[in-house]
């Protein structure tokens, strides 16, 4: 008997404790979970769209608000409101920039955390995910991004590169051997001039 006894007050209190973590849990409320957009784009700056996420505090305490942006909202979208503080029963409009430039789909989530201000309950944490098809406008046109010159010289390859300097100097290297050739052959020629004029008179 003392052993069920035992039993029942224990599963007893772990159900206690099961509800009370229940109730104490912070939950989370947003107005728009998702959100596509249709703007126009002319290629080379960029359409602004200022958006807001509807954040409710539904519960009975207060509680932080943190928005984050995932990797791929972070290249087209800005936050305004980024940390705030709602009371028990408080919203807020989160507002949002959204910047694009060029024609294409652009996908990210805005993920909005819920805390409690005080205590150590847990928190929350719902997405909302944006959408934006960008469509060409009438003046579409992209900017053209500036090209490498081909006649610059890569840093990386010396060996590539031509020293005007080193050429003018194997030249003139060259040509002062070429030169000193030239004057020994004058003098062996004349040499050997010399000693056929010799034997000429000789005889």
């Amino acid at each position: 008997m003392r052993n069920k006894k035992t039993l029942v007050f224990a599963f007893a209190i772990v159900v206690l404790m099961t509800g009370i973590t229940m109730i104490s849990a912070v939950t989370g409320s947003i107005g728009n979970g998702r959100m596509v957009l249709y703007p126009e784009v002319n290629g080379w700056t960029n359409t602004v769209i200022p958006k807001t996420i509807l954040v409710n505090n539904v519960n009975s305490i207060p509680v932080n608000i943190t928005l984050r942006l995932d990797s791929n909202a972070s290249k087209f979208i800005e936050l305004v409101d980024e940390t705030f503080i709602l009371e028990a029963g408080e919203s807020k409009k989160a507002e949002i920039t959204i910047k694009v430039k060029k024609e294409g789909t652009y996908e990210g989530r805005v993920n909005v955390f819920f805390k409690p201000v005080e205590g150590k309950e847990a928190g929350v944490v719902l997405s909302s995910t944006i959408i934006v098809i960008a469509k060409k406008d009438q003046g579409y046109k992209e900017k053209e991004e500036p090209k490498e010159s081909q006649e610059e010289t890569n840093p990386e390859n010396p060996r590539e590169q031509t020293n005007p300097s080193k050429l003018v100097k194997i030249f003139g290297i060259n040509t002062l051997i070429l030169f000193v050739v030239l004057l020994i052959l004058i003098y062996i020629w004349g040499k050997k001039r010399k000693k056929s004029k010799r034997k000429v008179r000789r005889k």
